[in-house]
């Protein structure tokens, strides 16, 4: 890390100096801060007011006598001995007990003199002071009525409402001075301290209502240089540059970090690798409402006092909801934009932004290719469609120089000699590029001697000189790649009249691949071909298994946690890239594909094949096509080549797909390949293009803003499987919202606005358990059977829903499987958390084979998988609070203590991890004294099914948490959090009953009551 500078701000007798001294002794035991030396900067206006022989009663008369002159000088010299101090730790890891801004607040709250304070202010001193704060993390400590402020003679003693006022005061001048404070509330010194910490690893929290804008953020944290590395040294690390990324999580919450920048060319003309940080990511939660980005994107953001605004983003950036800032002003953004394409040509405002969007598209530089080796050749076009979309040439000597540009390109692309020898075929057959305005697939030709690229006008995006590099997006190279199925190819297969049978063979024979994937060798090739890891593929060619078993264990772990998702790999299918056929051999209805398996090219022995691309919804978007072969093409291999013949292209029947970067699915499996197909859909749209003569920069980030507000594809999505879960994918519905569902994709040029009638969307409350992922599909079934009021309606479990629960069930066997191993590294996070919330509601056991093993091997098993994570800490703290740490012996938690290095009150008395209690009030009713071994009986979140991890850690809050003293629960203790401000706390002894009634026979049972604030 650079060096970290904390301030601590606050009123007099917050306990500003304390919370110094509690960080110095914490930070050492911080497994992430215990290396780092800090400074302690502090009592800088005590030794100014020694040095002036100046106490806290000279001051008071001050301001009695409204001596403002004198208070003022006196606080300058303080402004000034700051200044100083600051500057001599610059270099320096330090904590400050105040920041210099303190002298303002006194001015102006005190003497009620705005004017005065604001001239110190703009003074060349303190302006200098900003400077110096500009990248330290800013803490003001919130008065606490409780605490009476304490006289020392050296300064003003407050009141509470003083403190308040000065409080506010200090906020106010370091929002004048565009600083990021964060305000510590918690009277808890612990928590104050954790506070802190998470803030040094760039988890920042703003009080409500929202994060202040403009938005203002200190950076100090350094590009991580130290990259874990697998077991095997495989993969390069090289050329890798760290880009500023921030998170904005909610409307409070905001994380900064360096994240791997995957380079586009803007960016690499602008600031190559990121080294003058002159770019910056910026990402936004995808419940964020569209008003509050445009608030924050519209206005300057300040980092570190640099101003940086709103330049672009890419395709894929908007759909994720991510987008650049540079730091500079909003006319030399524009200039840039302009520099680099005639976009203002390009009247529609959504495909402005997409072209605009090409300079991010994230790519990797390679040769610089000049004017007079770019060839203009023509399109084929026939019946209004381009069978040549997208697809240009490269002469094969040229490829040949692109590779070794490529850190990631995967060399173990194996081909055989003459003498049976392994050689590497260095070349891959087609590139999907980047080049000046050009964008889509350069498929290599047959000639040797050939250093030119061939580009079509189907091609040229926008007119642009910004380099004559070649750019080749990232995973933009063909090479060998299992295909696979999903959920949209099953339902669409099964509405082809493909049997339920071979769909659950298929499946099978996948559960059996993932048991087996770790011994077997064979599949453990399949694997590596299917998750893109051909370098595990030496290995494995050498009977060297066993040396990649992490990896190994790697793949299956990602294979275990797809199972729900019904991706089903077969191994004979490929993905691979659409080309031309460049010397129009191919027939219509015919394709030519040459796959690489285990170091081979092949011609397949099938002589057809289906054809599909994600997503897909009408039945008639698979194709099932002629597999045939000519001597033209047989230098081609891993793309499937399309003919340039007929009345429509192959690629435009298959969900409007073309060849500009489209991956398709080719299978030639004939236990899947439908013996009759559906007429394909005109995917050709009606809708007039809006344009407009002016598009300001405010449309734009408009535009990104509300793109997910006005993205209707995942409602129709959503909608297209409730019908389909209900009447099958032939139903009229289905049919209708496939329709709609290539409207929605054209929107964003056309500007069209999609109506969905409503008799394509779900009754009311079947739509809200739609938008419920915990909604079991037998539940909706039942639901609209009722509502329908037609109990003749047979209800149905078509294929996709019997793979789902067979998914389920499946991955609950294996992991329980895996637990019991031991085999901890093929487990997810969410896995772990749900079988401890089980252990502890004992009714909802979905993991009863788990229960046998004791809280100690679980919670071992949990620490040695958190251990191979990165942020281990951060992790560990998600399961603390499930730990049952009573079961354990006093020398397993001694052992438990060592290895997480956690507080010992979390050991030793399991009260102090309730999310509902604070430490104050555990200590004023005597609840935690290591005489009560209170042990955890029960606890309930507010969700227990819970959808996602995300969910899960947003939501997970104990709503009621029940203890009882020893294993003779002589005493019970309930706590039942009412609502978010009251908390019910019953402490119930055994004989409290049989004593109460002797003292009140119409009294059904005594308790002990009070009302609380939540701690937490």
């Amino acid at each position: 890390m650079s060096p970290i500078h904390i301030i601590i701000s606050g009123a007099s007798s917050v306990g500003k100096s304390t919370l110094v001294d509690e960080c110095l002794r914490k930070f050492r035991q911080d497994k992430r801060l215990k290396t780092i030396q800090f400074k302690h900067i502090q009592e800088v206006a005590r030794t100014v007011l020694n040095r002036l022989k100046i106490t806290g009663k000279h001051l008071q008369d001050y301001i009695l006598q409204n001596n403002i002159e004198k208070f003022c000088n006196v606080q300058e010299k303080i402004i000034q001995e700051q200044i100083v101090s600051f500057d001599k730790e610059k270099d320096n890891n330090y904590l400050s007990d105040r920041s210099g801004f303190d002298a303002l607040a006194y001015i102006h709250h005190y003497f009620e003199n705005e004017q005065k304070a604001y001239s110190i202010f703009q003074s060349e001193l303190f302006q200098l002071l900003i400077n110096q704060c500009q990248n330290g993390l800013i803490f003001i400590i919130q008065p606490q009525e409780d605490l009476q402020a304490q006289n020392d003679n050296m300064r003003i003693v407050p009141n509470y409402q003083d403190q308040i006022g000065y409080t506010e005061s200090l906020k106010y001048w370091y929002r004048k001075a565009n600083l990021s404070y964060f305000v510590l509330t918690d009277l808890d010194l612990i928590k104050r301290v954790e506070f802190i910490e998470k803030h040094i690893h760039g988890n920042f929290h703003c009080l409500s209502p929202e994060i202040p804008i403009p938005l203002c953020l200190p950076f100090h944290l350094n590009k991580n240089q130290s990259h874990k590395q697998n077991n095997i040294a495989i993969r390069s690390n090289l050329d890798q540059s760290y880009m500023r990324f921030i998170e904005i999580l909610d409307k409070q919450n905001i994380k900064i970090s360096y994240k791997k920048y995957d380079k586009n060319r803007l960016v690499e003309k602008y600031d190559p690798s990121c080294l003058n940080n002159k770019f910056v990511s910026i990402l936004f939660d995808q419940k964020l409402d569209n008003t509050f980005i445009e608030k924050i994107l519209l206005n300057k953001i300040l980092i570190n006092g640099e101003q940086y605004h709103f330049i672009g983003y890419s395709n894929s950036q908007l759909r994720g909801r991510s987008c650049y800032l540079y730091a500079g002003s909003i006319e030399e953004i524009e200039q840039i934009i302009n520099d680099n394409g005639d976009f203002n040509k390009i009247k529609n405002l959504s495909k402005r932004a997409a072209r605009i969007g090409l300079l991010f598209s994230s790519c990797t530089p390679t040769i610089h290719i000049e004017y007079d080796h770019v060839i203009q050749i023509d399109d084929i076009e026939r019946n209004g469609y381009t069978f040549t979309d997208g697809c240009g040439i490269i002469g094969r000597n040229l490829a040949k120089k692109i590779v070794p540009y490529l850190n990631d390109f995967k060399k173990p692309i194996l081909t055989f000699n003459d003498d049976n020898q392994i050689e590497e075929n260095t070349c891959p057959c087609a590139f999907q590029i980047r080049y000046q305005g050009y964008k889509g697939v350069l498929m290599i030709n047959n000639d040797d001697q050939d250093e030119t690229i061939q580009v079509r006008p189907s091609m040229k995006k926008f007119t642009s000189t910004i380099s004559t590099c070649l750019y080749v997006c990232d995973d933009g190279y063909s090479g060998p790649k299992l295909g696979f199925l999903i959920k949209q190819y099953i339902m669409l297969l099964s509405g082809l009249n493909i049997s339920d049978e071979v769909f659950i063979k298929k499946q099978e024979e996948y559960f059996h691949e993932i048991i087996s994937m770790c011994d077997d060798m064979n599949i453990a090739i399949k694997y590596s071909l299917y998750f893109d890891r051909i370098d595990l593929i030496y290995y494995l060619l050498s009977n060297n298994i066993q040396f990649i078993q992490s990896e190994l264990q790697i793949l299956q772990k990602k294979a275990l946690e797809s199972v729900e998702k019904l991706k089903i790999p077969i191994t004979k299918s490929r993905l691979a890239f659409g080309v031309c056929d460049p010397y129009s051999v191919l027939k219509s209805g015919e394709v030519y594909f040459r796959p690489t398996f285990n170091g081979r090219q092949f011609m397949i022995d099938s002589k057809i094949c289906f054809v599909a691309k994600s997503p897909s919804y009408h039945l008639g978007d698979i194709r099932v096509l002629k597999l045939t072969s000519y001597q033209e093409l047989e230098h081609l291999y891993d793309v499937i080549v399309f003919p340039t013949k007929g009345q429509r292209p192959h690629p435009n029947e298959i969900a409007g797909s073309d060849l500009d970067g489209d991956k398709y699915l080719i299978c030639w499996d004939n236990d899947l390949i439908p013996k009759q197909t559906n007429k394909p859909m005109n995917y050709n749209s009606t809708a007039k293009v809006q344009e407009s003569e002016l598009i300001t920069r405010e449309e734009m980030i408009s535009h990104f803003a509300n793109a997910q507000k006005n993205n209707q594809s995942g409602i129709i999505d959503n909608y297209y499987n409730y019908w389909a879960n209900l009447l099958g994918v032939k139903s009229t519905q289905c049919r209708r919202l496939a329709e709609l569902f290539s409207e929605a994709v054209d929107a964003p040029k056309t500007g069209q606005k999609i109506r969905i009638p409503s008799e394509l969307k779900p009754p009311r409350k079947e739509e809200q358990q739609l938008n419920n992922e915990m909604t079991s599909i037998e539940t909706i079934q039942d639901n609209h059977q009722s509502n329908t009021n037609n109990n003749n309606i047979e209800k149905k479990e078509y294929i996709w829903i019997k793979l789902l629960n067979n998914a389920k069930k499946f991955k609950e066997q294996f992991e329980i499987k895996l637990i019991n191993e031991n085999q901890y590294k093929s487990l997810s996070k969410e896995t772990l958390l749900n079988i401890l919330y089980e252990r502890r509601c004992p009714y909802l056991y979905n993991y009863n084979n788990v229960q046998s093993l004791n809280e100690y091997s679980l919670i071992i098993t949990i620490i040695k998988w958190a251990n191979e994570q990165e942020n281990s800490d951060e992790i560990l703290k998600d399961f603390i609070y499930l730990f049952d740490f009573s079961q354990l012996t006093i020398e397993q938690k001694q052992n438990i203590e060592l290895s997480l290095k956690i507080d010992q009150s979390y050991l030793y008395s399991i009260l102090n991890k309730s999310k509902l209690l604070s430490k104050e009030l555990i200590d004023k009713y005597h609840l935690s004294d290591t005489c009560l071994s209170w042990r955890l009986f029960y606890t309930s979140p507010k969700l227990f099914n819970i959808s996602s991890l995300v969910e899960y850690e947003q939501t997970f809050q104990p709503i009621i948490y029940v203890l009882k003293q020893n294993f003779l629960h002589e005493r019970t203790l309930i706590n039942i959090s009412i609502d978010d401000n009251i908390t019910l706390v019953l402490d119930i002894y055994k004989d409290a009953l049989h004593e109460s009634q002797q003292i009140n026979q119409n009294q059904n049972q005594s308790q002990i009551t009070f009302q609380i604030q939540p701690g937490i």
